[in-house]
Order: structure tokens, then C-alpha cells, then sequence
């Protein structure tokens, strides 16, 4: 039987895909870099989604496991917080 080699994963270009899911259930797709900050990928949500956001003072959290991010982590690059190269924000 012959196997199949696994190629190599491809390398990280640097662009962050982030799943945003809100509270009425609906979901959006964006992309950032992994420089970005935390608080950009808020504007982000603030500027384009806000009408699927109950509150302009809303909080963003990892699901699983269960993290929500402080007013200080909103400084932190996409990197720094382990957010890298995709994730799910609600």
C-alpha cells in the first residue's frame, strides 16, 4: 500500500481571518493583519456592523475556551493575543 506524504502546512502570510458572530445568531467574515489590534478589529465592528451589536460598549470574547478580552487587551496585537491565523470572535 502506498502513502501519501503530508505536504508542509502553508507558511502564515501574516493575514488573520476572524469569524465575528453576534448576538441575533448572524455571522461576518474579516480579515486583518496579525499586527492589528484588538481594538482596530472593535472600530471594525463598531463602524460596519453596529446594527447587529446591542450596545456600543459590547466586550469581544473567544467562545471556546471562554475568554473575554479587557479594555487592556484591546492594545494587544491580533498575535499577542494567540489570535493568529484564524478565530472566532462573539
Amino acid at each position: 500500500m502506498d502513502s501519501v506524504a503530508a505536504s508542509p502546512p502553508a507558511p502564515f502570510s501574516g493575514i488573520v481571518r476572524i469569524q465575528l458572530r453576534f448576538p441575533d445568531g448572524s455571522h461576518q467574515n474579516i480579515e486583518s493583519h496579525k499586527d492589528s489590534t484588538l481594538g482596530e478589529v472593535k472600530q471594525i465592528v463598531n463602524q460596519q456592523y453596529s446594527h447587529l451589536i446591542n450596545s456600543p460598549d459590547f466586550t469581544l470574547a473567544v467562545p471556546y475556551p471562554r475568554q473575554v478580552f479587557t479594555n487592556d487587551e484591546l492594545n494587544h496585537s491580533l498575535e499577542n493575543l494567540e489570535l493568529v491565523p484564524s478565530s472566532v470572535l462573539v
